[in-house]
């Protein structure tokens, strides 16, 4: 918890579409946090037993009404990065020879949606949405790279990727976005960087975030 690293604003971590580098304090408002516009892909299906379940990505951390699932724990793992583990399960660390659909068609990090009004942060993370939306603080959602495996530096493949908008009622913020008209750019683990379009399908995008489904995408056409 060291608090130069927290709130260290790095250059590189920012869209310039988007906003220079910037911080915002913390929910005590003693500590700067330094924020990011990038995050890595949580790979979840809508189907139980195919990676997830149909309550979409929130309840990844418990899956649902069963938070001791094991049936979806091998797709936990499935993207390039890969959590420490999940209740008492531990997951191995993810290598370059486990990307078997090739490193240029395996999506490894990639702009992520923030919602235009927190452009500018607002003062700390437990700030509400000034638009009185249901979804209330949201701020956690844009916190930096410090904060881990969590919505910060993360985004999930089951919906998106969509332009930078008010969230109103939609969970925007689970999912990639930015603030360029077209689509995102993302970064392959071959160290390309590519533009996603907003019309991909979202089939599509998923096997773009898995490292081991098999399938080749040409993306010429999204």
């Amino acid at each position: 918890m060291n608090n130069t690293i927290i709130g260290a604003p790095i250059k590189t971590y920012y869209c310039p579409a988007r906003r220079g580098a910037i911080t915002r304090l913390n929910s005590s408002r003693t500590i700067p946090l330094g924020l990011n516009d990038y995050a890595i892909p949580m790979w979840k299906d809508g189907v139980v037993g195919n990676g997830g379940s149909t309550g979409g990505c929130w309840n990844f951390w418990g899956d649902g009404t069963n938070p001791t699932d094991t049936t979806n724990y091998p797709f936990y793992q499935t993207s390039v990065f890969v959590r420490g583990g999940k209740n008492g399960v531990p997951f191995p660390p993810a290598k370059m020879i486990n990307v078997v659909d090739g490193t240029s068609n395996v999506l490894m990090m990639a702009e992520k949606f923030v919602d235009p009004t927190r452009y500018n942060p607002v003062a700390t993370v437990d700030d509400p949405q000034p638009d009185g939306t249901t979804w209330g603080s949201l701020g956690f959602t844009d916190n930096g790279y410090y904060q881990g495996w969590a919505w910060s530096t993360l985004r999930c493949s089951m919906g998106g990727p969509v332009r930078d908008q008010p969230y109103g009622t939609n969970a925007y913020w689970q999912m990639f976005g930015s603030a360029h008209p077209k689509g995102i750019n993302a970064v392959f683990c071959d160290g390309s960087v590519k533009a996603i379009s907003y019309t991909v399908p979202n089939g599509v995008f998923q096997f773009l975030c898995r490292k081991d489904d098999g399938t080749v995408i040409n993306l010429d056409g999204f």
